[in-house]
């Protein structure tokens, strides 16, 4: 999964949505992060976990396989989020809008616990308006653009955005079948 699920899943929980950004930085134990983020960095790792052993993913993974080689799980992971953008009313009732404006305020008054690298992803990620931009197969294409350049040593992942784009039935069957499991895993952890 990637942030638009994240911040879902840690529901409005201030501490949680800058723990599960934290968690992208954050190496090691979980003792070596602010006591008040830790819960949100565990409820991420196991977020991640349960994704990559999920059958949902492991079929969606096989669908990008070709054109995007090992770089297929992170591209499944922001086709993921363009399936919850676009499924937005059914998970939330919450606008996408005024959800997507809440994280980046919550992530702007914390700006200072988060790592630098941490402050410019959170920057760039209100500046560009991400999360909305997801719903939109133009806005996973960009994402996707960017992350190719920002890992460079030829990572294919904007091939994906196409992929998607033809197979959206299959990629939301197998997003939707994940995200119950995943709900249920933020619920026994206390967050969703």
């Amino acid at each position: 999964m990637n942030f638009l699920a994240h911040f879902l899943l840690a529901g409005a929980h201030d501490d949680l949505l800058v723990g599960n950004l934290i968690a992208d930085f954050a190496r090691g134990s979980v003792e070596k992060v602010d006591r008040r983020y830790r819960a949100g960095v565990v409820l991420h790792r196991r977020i991640d976990a349960t994704t990559d052993a999920h059958d949902a993913t492991r079929r969606a993974v096989a669908r990008v396989r070709d054109a995007c080689g090992r770089w297929s799980p992170v591209a499944v992971d922001v086709v993921f989020d363009h399936v919850l953008a676009k499924e937005w009313g059914s998970h939330s009732d919450e606008p996408l809008q005024h959800f997507a404006a809440r994280i980046y305020r919550t992530l702007a008054q914390r700006a200072f616990d988060l790592p630098p690298r941490g402050q410019r992803l959170a920057a760039a990620m209100a500046s560009g308006d991400w999360l909305t931009s997801y719903r939109e197969i133009e806005g996973i294409a960009g994402a996707l653009r960017n992350m190719e350049r920002r890992i460079g040593r030829g990572a294919a992942l904007a091939p994906a955005a196409e992929i998607a784009r033809g197979q959206y039935g299959e990629f939301r069957a197998d997003f939707e079948e994940l995200f119950a499991d995943l709900r249920e895993v933020a619920a026994t952890l206390g967050r969703a």
